[in-house]
């Protein structure tokens, strides 16, 4: 992610990222693209939460299940 310029003690530009960004709207454009690219990551990752709590919800399910709310046998109870 690239970090505009901040000037140091000494008066010298400091970078605090890896990439120089020159003019204020070439930073603008940059942190507007590195959104962008965050909020596609963010709905992605929200929508694999999304089928893990799903996924978890299933396997909880299963796992309250027993002889005597499910069509199991009794000696699978305790399995």
């Amino acid at each position: 992610m690239a970090v505009p310029k901040q000037q140091s003690q000494s008066g010298q530009a400091a970078h605090l990222g890896e990439q120089e960004l020159g003019q204020p709207a070439e930073c603008c454009a940059a942190a507007q693209a590195e959104n962008a690219k965050l909020k596609t990551e963010l709905a992605k990752l929200q929508a694999d939460n999304a089928g893990f709590r799903q996924r978890l919800e299933q396997l909880e399910r299963q796992v309250g299940l027993n002889s005597s709310n499910s069509g199991k046998p009794p000696s699978s109870d305790g399995c």
